[in-house]
């Protein structure tokens, strides 16, 4: 698994966690989960636990929350599964299951972000995960929000609302202009969760892993005019 690097300047990204982002973070902490509920729960609630370093997103149906090396069974069922993993260039066997929660869990770390676990709030039981890395596209390193969901829950608008919630945090607590989701050009799939997500497709180019990849776009300014 390649690690994941900074966002460059060249890149566009101008990401910085700075003291008014700090305290805008530390405040919503502090804030009861009724406030911070939205008209469309896109973006519920959002906390830390200092002493787990745990993030929470919630939404109407879903809470995302960090890996733990617990969720080994539940994540590995997913990617090891061939119907899912269809557009990779193959299926997760179990170490490389490993090596993908150990680096989202160094990701946290590091970056204060990653791809979170994906649970349903009723239940507690683990879909899948979603969140935002950096990823080479097109020789750029830029924020690309990313996401799988347990086939059992396709086409439930699960993977859409997942996205919906990273999208809205990442723009609320990070100065990125803006965000990106790229994927094989046969996935249909994940460039339709995109275009939920508000984003637009901005580029198509040869790949070596995808053949052809392509690039969905959403800015800050997009964005704000959102209805949420």
């Amino acid at each position: 698994m390649m690690e994941q690097k900074p966002c460059t300047m060249a890149s566009g990204c101008g990401f910085r966690l700075t003291m008014k982002r700090v305290l805008k973070i530390l405040l919503k902490c502090l804030r009861s989960k009724e406030d911070l509920i939205g008209n469309n729960n896109s973006l519920a609630a959002y906390r830390f636990q200092f002493g787990g370093k745990t993030m929470i997103l919630e939404t109407a149906r879903l809470i995302l929350r960090d890996y733990t090396h617990e969720d080994f069974d539940a994540i590995f069922e997913i990617l090891s599964d061939a119907e899912t993993m269809q557009h990779y260039p193959k299926p997760y066997d179990a170490e490389m299951t490993k090596q993908w929660i150990e680096w989202n869990i160094k990701n946290y770390q590091k970056y204060g972000f990653g791809i979170w676990a994906v649970t349903l709030k009723e239940t507690g039981e683990f879909i899948g995960d979603c969140g935002i890395t950096i990823q080479n596209i097109d020789g750029e390193f830029l924020p690309e929000i990313g996401y799988h969901i347990h086939k059992r829950y396709w086409r439930q608008g699960f993977g859409s609302e997942a996205a919906r919630a990273v999208r809205d945090w990442a723009f609320e607590n990070t100065e990125y202009d803006c965000l990106y989701s790229y994927m094989k050009y046969t996935n249909v799939g994940s460039y339709s969760t995109a275009v939920a997500n508000g984003m637009k497709k901005v580029k198509e180019y040869p790949d070596e892993k995808n053949k052809i990849s392509y690039a969905y776009a959403l800015t800050r300014e997009e964005w704000s005019l959102l209805e949420r």
